[in-house]
This record gives C-alpha cells, sequence and structure tokens, in this order.
C-alpha cells in the first residue's frame, strides 16, 4: 500500500509543474497528431495496463491484507490512469516536448527491430530501476532519518525567527 500511495502522492504533487508546463508551450496540429502517432508506436495503452497491473501486484505481494480491495484499486486505476483518460494529457506532454521532426523519428526507431526491443524491455527495466532506488533508499533509511534530526535540532528555534 506504501508504493500505491507514494505513487499517487507523486501524481497528485506533479500535477502542479504538468498545469505550469501545460501552459508554456501550445503545441501545433502536426505535433499533436505527431505525437498520437508515436503513442501509438509505443503500444502506450498496453504500457499503460501492464504498469497498472503490476503496480497492484505489487502491493498485493508486499500486503496481503490488501487483496480485498484489489477489485476497489482497479477500479480506481481504470477511472483515474487508464489509456482512455491519459491519451489526451500525454499526447500533449510529447507535444509540448519533441517538435512534428522528432516525434516522426521517434516513431520510426520505435518500429525498428531494436526499438520493438527497447519497448517490449522498457516495462521491466523500469520495474527493476524502481526497485533499485526503493532498496538504496531503503538501505540508507537511518541515515536520512538522523539527518532530519540534526536539522530539527540546529533549526529548532528558526520559529522564533519569523
Amino acid at each position: 500500500m506504501k508504493n500505491f500511495l507514494f505513487l499517487l502522492a507523486f501524481l497528485v504533487s506533479s500535477r502542479v509543474s504538468f498545469a505550469q508546463a501545460e501552459a508554456a508551450v501550445t503545441p501545433t496540429a502536426g505535433q499533436k497528431q505527431a505525437a498520437e502517432a508515436l503513442l501509438t508506436a509505443l503500444q502506450m495503452e498496453n504500457l499503460i495496463n501492464q504498469s497498472i497491473d503490476q503496480s497492484i501486484q505489487m502491493q498485493l505481494a508486499n500486503n496481503e491484507k490488501m487483496r480485498k480491495y484489489e477489485s476497489v484499486m482497479r477500479t480506481f486505476m481504470a477511472r483515474y490512469m487508464s489509456w482512455e483518460v491519459l491519451k489526451g494529457p500525454l499526447t500533449d506532454v510529447y507535444a509540448r516536448e519533441f517538435t512534428e521532426p522528432e516525434l516522426k523519428e521517434l516513431k520510426a526507431f520505435y518500429l525498428t527491430p531494436v526499438g520493438k526491443k527497447a519497448l517490449l524491455k522498457m516495462p521491466m527495466m523500469m520495474q527493476q530501476g524502481m526497485a533499485i532506488g526503493k532498496s538504496q533508499v531503503e538501505a540508507h533509511l537511518p541515515e536520512l532519518s538522523q539527518m532530519i534530526k540534526d536539522y530539527d535540532r540546529k533549526h529548532e528555534n528558526d520559529f522564533l525567527k519569523d
């Protein structure tokens, strides 16, 4: 549940920066069309579905008590994290970050054999990367805890200065 809540907290906190980025650049119709074609080539719908399933399965594996909530978690994720919900915003993200020619070049790459292999390997590599990051943080939590205590001790009287 902790990882699931972390993911949700990250998504919520990302909304502010997403809204700022959204307002900064208005993509052209060509960029949007090329971005949508790229997302289709990336098989983004399948990647999203796999990510949702892996996230839920990880939560269930980490906390057996959550098993009774599996259908609730799946309903929630389908409501707010499905391809239908994310397609427009993701298209806009790609369209804002890449030019139309760059989007077409990316699509061409992902249609090559090595691009297709990268797509197949990406979810597993992302999961392994997240596991590495998680283990790094967990291995050093006592140090973080001490750093927080030291900071609090050093700044305990700062509220009096304001």
